[in-house]
């Protein structure tokens, strides 16, 4: 993983190589989840963790100073470090002060670690507890990852029991594993945790920064409980902030002061669908059988947590080919195809079905208009097809007959089963301005509808303000 030290005028430099073969434990570091026996693994995004990170500085610092690393004060973690595919990462070491070392991970992260000749000869008080003050658990530690509210697998899942939480924090036993950093990454999310029980949305958190570390002694042997409270001084619609203790039998054996998480403002009707992709779609269900997604992620760095989640390597290639300006219809589109698609495959009784398991190619990759539409259908390739489906890494999907229309932060699609006399089907985006109704219908006799009601951007009924979708089904003339 890190090569040996070797000096410089400025210090020491070294490489640090990354990959799921020479850290296999990142495979249980993966942001994405996918289905067993996936075939690549940088569909799952496998991440160095932050607190893997904190440990391979801190090893660097003690390899090259020859000295115990006793602590680290300004972690700053600029960039997720994935291990698919493999790379190496330029390390430098450089003395800023008595017993500092600068340790920089080329374009990822940085961090000053402290090093001593020996650990601290006294240790701090443990922190009060208030029992009255808290609250019981709302989860068992072992639903803590079977429901994601965590991503971690085996190797990283430390937190052993959640024993209660308050408005200001929470506790709980960890045990570390064999993987570097993993009883510092437990601690960490507990405030995965925490966020859950205060708040509706904003319930995505990853570390960006640490303000400082202090280690009393070597890190408890893997398997050893450690009680752990995390103490929030700071929650807005950003950011977390916090301190936590780690406790071993009675002694103290490291505080971390200044965590700070940052919120990911994902909406909270994604939630399931992130955390279970495989179960629940990202489009919103229309009555008709067709499907509707709009941007419910306010950033760049929420898109691309959406991003891994629904799309392939192949699809992500061909995302970063696009232009920036259309890379937002881009996603919309294959969002609401792969939805439209799976929807129909889940209501005929198909088992769990992940986004990427699905690759879709689209022809329109612009920022069309209102009214653009593509249609295609699977299997068949129809001659002028704009938006085909297929089984990804040559998955089996029967043929679907698809259309998607997108305009300005919308999408839409429908799919059917296609068979030799089911024809095709067609679906379109047009904006309607209220301007433009004319004078209410006299009363008169009903009449039956023409096609699915229009629906506002909300996804109720009513008078359309905006584009509205109406699918429409292409048969055989006759």
């Amino acid at each position: 993983m890190l090569t040996a030290p070797t000096p410089t005028g400025a210090g020491w430099e070294a490489t640090l190589r990354v990959s799921v073969r020479t850290m296999p434990h990142l495979l249980d570091h993966a942001l994405n989840a996918q289905r067993p026996g996936w075939p690549d693994d940088a569909d799952r995004r496998p991440v160095v963790a932050a607190t893997t990170t904190v440990r391979l500085m801190m090893d660097a610092a003690e390899r090259a100073s020859g000295r115990i690393a006793v602590g680290l004060a300004d972690a700053r973690f600029d960039a997720w470090l994935p291990a698919a595919p493999a790379r190496e990462v330029a390390v430098t070491i450089a003395p800023v002060g008595p017993d500092r070392l600068l340790v920089t991970f080329a374009g990822y992260a940085s961090a000053q670690v402290v090093v001593a000749d020996r650990y601290p000869a006294s240790r701090p008080a443990r922190w009060p507890v208030d029992p009255a003050a808290e609250q019981p658990p709302i989860i068992s530690a072992r639903d803590f990852y079977r429901e994601r509210w965590m991503f971690h697998g085996p190797a990283f899942q430390g937190v052993t029991a959640l024993l209660g939480h308050s408005a200001h924090g929470v506790r709980a036993v960890l045990t570390g594993t064999r993987a570097p950093g993993s009883l510092l990454d437990a601690a960490g999310q507990l405030l995965g945790y925490w966020i859950r029980t205060q708040a509706r949305d904003g319930l995505v958190l990853f570390p960006v920064r640490i303000g400082g570390v202090r280690l009393y002694g070597p890190e408890p042997a893997p398997g050893t409980p450690v009680t752990c409270q995390a103490w929030v001084t700071w929650l807005d619609d950003q950011w977390v902030h916090a301190h936590l203790q780690l406790v071993d039998g009675a002694e103290v054996w490291a505080e971390v002061e200044g965590w700070v998480d940052r919120r990911f403002g994902l909406d909270p009707a994604l939630d399931e669908a992130l955390r279970h992709p495989d179960r629940h779609p990202f489009a919103l269900a229309q009555p008709g059988g067709w499907v509707r997604v709009t941007e419910q992620w306010p950033d760049l760095a929420t898109r691309e947590l959406v991003l891994g989640s629904v799309t392939g390597a192949a699809e992500r290639a061909d995302h970063d080919a696009t232009p920036p300006p259309a890379r937002r219809a881009w996603l919309l589109r294959r969002i609401a195809a792969k939805d439209a698609v799976r929807t129909r495959l889940w209501a005929a009784g198909h088992g769990p079905l992940f986004p990427a398991e699905l690759h879709v190619t689209d022809a329109m990759t612009g920022t069309a208009g209102a009214g653009s539409t593509g249609a295609g259908s699977t299997g068949a390739g129809s001659a002028g097809a704009a938006t085909t489906v297929a089984g990804a890494h040559g998955g089996a999907l029967a043929p679907f007959a698809l259309s998607v229309a997108h305009d300005a932060g919308l999408a839409v699609a429908i799919a059917r089963p296609a068979t030799p006399a089911s024809g095709g089907v067609g679906i379109a985006l047009a904006r309607i301005d209220p301007a433009d109704a004319g004078p209410p219908h006299p009363p008169g006799p009903p009449h039956p509808p023409a096609g699915p009601s229009r629906l506002d951007r909300s996804g109720r009924g009513g008078p359309s303000r905006g584009p509205a979708a109406a699918p429409a089904r292409r048969g055989r003339p006759g």
